[in-house]
């Protein structure tokens, strides 16, 4: 069975400022990808909304969109790869681990 065993996020000149509201994930807690539908939806389990100079914690949520409005929605990102920690890969009943490393990415409120 093909497997992605690692996979690695790169911009290139995709400066952006932070809006003022935003969420910030810190954790996602895993996903899936449905393709018939092209639904995907994302599990977040640690992210805080900023307003200004306030935080406030936010309980786990998922994020549900097409594939097509998430890629549009992105406007920008900044600095090297980061690695992202613990992405298991399961597909029937097989677990790979896939390293994960993506830069600082900013997107647009997805309505």
């Amino acid at each position: 069975m093909l497997r992605m065993t690692n996979l690695v996020v790169e911009q290139k000149r995709a400066p952006f400022e932070l809006p003022e509201e935003r969420i910030e994930v810190h954790l996602v807690a895993g996903g899936a990808y449905e393709p018939l539908t092209e639904l995907v939806t994302i599990n977040i389990c640690l992210a805080d909304l900023i307003r200004g100079d306030r935080t406030q914690r936010l309980w786990p949520f998922a994020l549900r969109a097409s594939r097509s409005l998430i890629s549009g929605s992105l406007l920008g990102a900044t600095g090297d790869p980061i690695r992202y920690p613990g992405v298991i890969c399961s597909r029937e009943a097989q677990e790979i681990f896939v390293a994960s490393h993506a830069p600082v990415m900013v997107m647009a409120e997805m309505a």
